[in-house]
């Protein structure tokens, strides 16, 4: 999907895009939240200062695969070995991807690992198959006609894009609250305005939780995880006084857009996190998924995701930021998280929330 051009990338974003529907997140959105608290009770019981880079991705991972194949598709040494495969191709791609000449035995051994972690794919990408139901995304690239290893590499496609940039993000994310503790308290009240009486916050109220909504946004404004993407001139054409002649490439920079006072009027200290932060005046000054034709074909997963992770953790713990100086964002492929990221968790006071 990532590659594919015309009428066959056309094709294969509408199939994701159905298995991506607001129906599936509604009928995903109780299993979720299971995943995300079940990831903040793991931290929050470990001692010490908790590194959120690497629990944040594996927490992507692991709910990117409750939307794809559902909650029950998957046994945790199922889900163990999806993590790790997912880990090796990333790490081989960001690896490679500035790299201008490969040496003959570092390709050979990345040739080696590729094989392995495909065969680890297949395997679970078998069972995901058995126990899929009708309307599911694996369904609907079976009944598409994608042979098994078509199937494999978009499932696959899906899986990476859909969990390295949300797990950056979210690792942005849970650090900036915690050195916000008045914006958590404010987080933690919307849910529980709007949790039922088991604790689930229903698909619909997502929507009208404001303080959620807004802390999210301003994340993928400050360290949006897709933080360059770049576009092909299909024929000559002028772009901001510059002459481009049919075939050029043009990298975006949303990371820069997000940051450029010119687009955020009557904003200010654009290198700081504000959750009140206003939109940007300018249309399209705002890309955190892309833009067109091509734009993320996950993205309200992610923001999804993103909420439930913001929501989850600020309601359950009081966070502190752990970082023992001012971390730095990391730019690979994808934005990265410092790797200094870490939080400390304490009992959530929830009189002290409410007042």
């Amino acid at each position: 999907m990532l590659t594919a051009t015309g009428e066959l990338a056309r094709k294969r974003r509408q199939l994701a895009h159905q298995g991506l529907r607001a129906e599936i997140l509604t009928q995903r959105n109780e299993a979720l939240q299971a995943v995300a608290t079940a990831t903040a009770c793991r931290m929050a019981a470990l001692e010490g200062p908790v590194a959120i880079g690497p629990a944040m991705a594996a927490l992507a991972l692991r709910m990117i695969s409750v939307v794809l194949f559902g909650e029950e598709a998957l046994g945790n040494e199922d889900e163990e070995r999806l993590i790790a495969a997912v880990s090796l191709i990333e790490d081989d791609v960001a690896a490679g991807f500035w790299r201008a000449i490969t040496p003959p035995w570092i390709a050979a051994r990345e040739r080696e690992r590729l094989r392995f972690a495909l065969a680890e794919l297949d395997a679970v990408v078998a069972k995901a198959r058995k126990s899929s139901r009708s309307g599911s995304i694996v369904s609907a690239l079976v009944e598409a006609g994608l042979t098994d290893s078509e199937v494999r590499d978009e499932l696959l496609t899906l899986l990476l894009t859909g969990h390295e940039t949300t797990g950056s993000v979210a690792a942005w994310l849970l650090h900036e609250l915690a050195r916000r503790p008045q914006v958590c308290w404010a987080i933690a009240g919307e849910v529980a305005a709007a949790a039922t009486a088991d604790g689930v916050v229903p698909y619909e109220a997502w929507r009208r939780m404001d303080v959620t909504t807004r802390a999210v946004n301003e994340t993928l404004r400050l360290y949006p995880g897709a933080w360059w993407f770049s576009r092909e001139a299909i024929e000559d054409t002028e772009l901001a006084g510059l002459r481009l002649r049919k075939g050029t490439t043009v990298l975006v920079v949303p990371y820069l857009f997000h940051r450029d006072p010119r687009w955020w009027a009557g904003s200010h200290d654009l290198s700081n996190w504000l959750v009140d932060r206003r939109p940007p005046t300018v249309k399209h000054a705002y890309l955190p998924f892309g833009y067109g034709p091509r734009a993320c074909v996950g993205m309200a997963v992610s923001f999804l995701e993103l909420q439930i992770i913001a929501a989850t953790f600020a309601s359950s713990f009081s966070m502190e930021a752990a970082c023992p100086d001012e971390p730095h964002p990391v730019a690979s492929v994808t934005l990265q998280p410092d790797p200094r990221l870490a939080l400390r968790f304490l009992p959530f006071n929830r009189l002290t929330a409410v007042a």
